[in-house]
């Protein structure tokens, strides 16, 4: 489950807005700034963390998996006006 996005990028909120692009097609086909992402086992987030930031890298947890029906499921809606830059 996503529970929230991360980052955005200013291009994907142009998108929405000048294209008239529903959300859902917006998060099904962009992947709204995530970047590359880090599947790992609970408990170890704290360290994960800590090692990315000697390299000057950040980590931020967007969601968990959860056995189910095998799809991707977002629980809220995006804020389009209140999305980081």
């Amino acid at each position: 489950m996503i529970n929230h996005l991360i980052n955005d990028i200013n291009l994907f909120k142009l998108i929405y807005k000048i294209g008239n692009v529903d959300e859902a097609d917006m998060l099904r086909t962009f992947n709204m700034g995530v970047g590359m992402i880090l599947v790992i086992e609970g408990g170890i987030l704290e360290n994960v963390q800590s090692h990315l930031q000697q390299f000057d890298l950040r980590g931020y947890e967007i969601g968990t998996i959860v056995s189910g029906e095998k799809k991707v499921v977002f629980r809220n809606r995006l804020n389009w006006e209140e999305l980081p830059a």
